[in-house]
């Protein structure tokens, strides 16, 4: 749906094929079907495929355990290694914001006790 959108310049399509394919991915899970997405999305180029990629990494690396376990994804890895780059690059954004928020929660406490001094 997100490439006859940009194929045929509907927008709202591009914008409705992102949020039906966002919303479904916690129901249709690691399976071979989101891995053939994955393939789709990394082989073809084109305007808003962030839309949908996006979401698709952001998925991807909160289940990297699981995801590694498909060979189909292995091979998708040995083959296309940007994919790996993406979802690495996420997980590490998401280490350092939790790093970043328990530093500022730290800070905080010990503000208040310098107060008490």
């Amino acid at each position: 749906m997100l490439i006859l959108g940009y194929q045929y310049r509907i927008e709202n399509l591009q914008r409705l094929a992102a949020s039906k394919f966002e919303s479904a991915l916690p129901s249709e899970g690691l399976t071979t079907s989101f891995v053939s997405a994955l393939k789709l999305l990394y082989q073809n180029d084109f305007p808003n495929r962030s839309l949908i990629l996006k979401p698709a990494v952001v998925f991807a690396a909160s289940k990297y355990h699981s995801l590694l376990r498909l060979p189909e994804f292995q091979a998708f890895l040995v083959q296309k290694g940007q994919v790996g780059l993406d979802i690495l690059t996420t997980i590490a954004r998401a280490e350092e914001e939790k790093t970043y928020s328990k530093f500022l929660k730290q800070l905080s406490c010990s503000n208040r006790l310098t107060n008490y001094i």
